[in-house]
């Protein structure tokens, strides 16, 4: 959204756009589960009383006397194994959202490489065996994902065989047997679905492709046939997708999704990654839908990472110990950054004396991941509330800078605010310029 609107029409125009309930001209977009209005009522065959009274023949109906739906079922169905604790499970569509620039990529990465290698994270149970992970890559080009996992480079880590990666093709020409992109790029996936060779799929991301068909309508197609093609050929995905513009002091829920009343309901499994105010590298993720599991990492209970390039050594200056188990693993609770013993009331095994990071080891570096540091409560993470109204301009300075030293964007200090970026620059150019005067008028002392 803009920084300035000439009317409060423009600006809730731009917010509906934002939110997905129109397009660029202000067009309302359908909603798919919006009821459907007939006209007319739907015309019954008339009754015939010398026909057969077999109405189940042909039917659309499945009919069973009560006692036999719950009744156990002759061969039980296997419990669903764990690729990401009880956030993604497999056989599951699963969705993870979060603000840009907060490190999605990065954990979905860490994730696609976990499944891989049959490895956990973090606490998150594994039980799933190494499986063939196919990670559709629509943010990062070759380059800048060479950089990421290198050193400068050079030295780069080594990913598992099981690991594909794909990203899309630059072109103008869509070839003549498909209408628009969309129908291309969803062609383009059941090909390389229906060739059976993975076995989970990560989408990173939904918001490439409702940009590049403009409009949310692209979106809800594309996770029908992802739902469709999961059931299909028995695949477990993740897709990737933003939040809109929040405030944040406030806790994530489902609202915070972009499009989170459409795209919600195809989702099995839906969590979320936090940015902590304590720090710039700390996340936490938080459940925010399960389907088949209890929800326990909810606001009383956040897992908190770090992100870090690599984990090898101790981390003597944040005060941890030394590694407990072997040289894979990184160690201890940073306590300092609002962590602590699990808060759920569902009991756990979990203990704070060593991070879960196996993926990487002292022959391989340079593999950007999450950190399992503890648990918290979402809480200790949030900005405190800060009264807009009453507050005057020396004190909004003062947490701008504030914000801004803990690694928080313009963009987020100015929703915490109330107020535009270019007032937020303003503010943090004033704070250096007042910084600089200061230092210069200090006296000058000659020995």
């Amino acid at each position: 959204m803009k920084d300035h609107y000439d009317s409060k029409e423009e600006e809730i125009a731009d917010m509906l756009y934002e939110q997905g309930f129109t397009d660029r001209e202000g067009n309302p977009i359908p909603d798919p589960y919006a009821p459907v209005e007939i006209e007319t009522a739907p015309e019954f065959p008339e009754y015939d009383p010398d026909a057969p009274d077999d109405f189940q023949t042909g039917s659309l109906f499945v009919f069973k006397p009560a006692a036999e739906w719950i009744a156990p079922p002759a061969e039980s169905k296997p419990v669903a194994a764990r690729l990401f604790g009880d956030l993604w499970l497999a056989g599951e569509l699963c969705i993870m959202f979060a603000d840009t620039g907060k490190g999605k990529s990065i954990l979905a990465t860490q994730i696609a490489e976990s499944i891989a290698r049959g490895v956990p994270i973090g606490p998150l149970e594994m039980t799933a065996p190494p499986q063939r992970v196919l990670y559709l890559d629509f943010e990062l080009s070759a380059e800048q994902f060479r950089e990421r996992y290198s050193n400068n480079g050079t030295d780069p880590y080594q990913f598992s065989e099981r690991v594909t990666r794909t990203e899309i093709v630059p072109t103008n020409e869509l070839p003549d047997e498909f209408k628009d992109f969309q129908e291309f790029l969803v062609d383009s996936l059941f090909r390389a679905f229906a060739s059976r060779q993975f076995d989970a799929v990560i989408v990173d991301n939904i918001s490439y492709l409702t940009t590049s068909t403009h409009g949310s309508n692209s979106a809800l197609r594309l996770m029908r046939g992802l739902k469709h093609y999961k059931l299909m050929f028995g695949l477990s995905i993740l897709v990737l997708a933003h939040t809109p513009k929040r405030s944040i002091g406030r806790g994530l829920t489902v609202n915070d999704l972009q499009g989170s009343k459409m795209l919600s309901n195809f989702a099995d499994n839906i969590f979320a990654i936090g940015h902590s105010y304590r720090g710039r590298d700390i996340r936490y993720i938080k459940h925010i839908k399960p389907r088949s599991t209890a929800l326990k990492y909810d606001a009383s209970n956040v897992l908190v990472f770090e992100i870090e390039k690599r984990c090898t050594s101790p981390h003597v200056n944040k005060g941890v110990s030394e590694p407990q188990t072997d040289d894979r693993h990184c160690t201890s609770p940073h306590v300092s950054k609002g962590v602590s013993e699990p808060q759920s009331s569902e009991p756990t095994s979990e203990k704070l004396t060593t991070h879960h990071s196996p993926l990487i080891t002292n022959s391989t570096p340079n593999f950007l991941c999450f950190n399992f540091v503890g648990y918290s409560t979402e809480h200790t993470h949030l900005v405190p509330a800060y009264d807009t109204v009453n507050g005057d301009r020396t004190t909004r300075i003062e947490r701008a800078v504030h914000l801004a030293a803990h690694g928080h964007t313009q963009r987020e200090i100015a929703a915490d605010l109330g107020v535009g970026i270019a007032t937020v620059n303003r503010y943090l150019q004033d704070a250096a310029n007042r910084k600089m005067a200061a230092k210069s008028a200090e006296p000058t002392i000659y020995l």
